[in-house]
């Protein structure tokens, strides 16, 4: 099955599957886009604190999280599903949340790793609930 995705003109840089969604990490975004795994219907954007430009992102099922490469940032950001997807039914039920509000909510959930380097892909290896990530980085960053 072919789907194309036409909701946004920025190329698509990772997609990853888990928990019966669909992961999107676009160019130069800050929000991962999820989508359902079975109608393929957008159903919410995932605003990352602090993501600047996102080139790979890889989903692990054990734990129950998505990594994305944040090569401008230096950055491994570590995204828990459930607890986004949990804090997205909230969202959708509190209309007096502020348009600021949302863009931040990850900020108490969202944790991950700065590297010496410039992240641009990721591989998992998952074993007894456990995952290990594999970070291919492609420049030394300057600091």
């Amino acid at each position: 099955m072919v789907r194309t995705l036409h909701e946004d003109a920025r190329a698509v840089l990772g997609v990853a599957a888990i928990l019966g969604h669909v992961f999107v990490a676009r160019a130069e975004s800050s929000e991962v886009e999820v989508y359902s795994a079975v109608t393929w219907a957008l159903q919410r954007r995932l605003p990352v604190a602090g993501m600047r430009s996102p080139t790979d992102l890889a989903a692990c099922e054990s734990v129950g999280c998505v990594f994305i490469c944040d090569w401008l940032g230096c950055r491994i950001h570590r995204v828990d599903v459930e607890t986004s997807q949990r804090r997205a039914a909230v969202n959708m039920e509190d209309s007096a949340e502020t348009l600021e509000d949302r863009k931040n909510w990850l900020n108490d959930h969202e944790t991950g790793w700065w590297t010496t380097e410039k992240p641009w892909s990721l591989s998992l290896v998952e074993a007894q609930r456990r995952c290990t990530v594999l970070v291919i980085c492609d420049q030394v960053c300057v600091t």
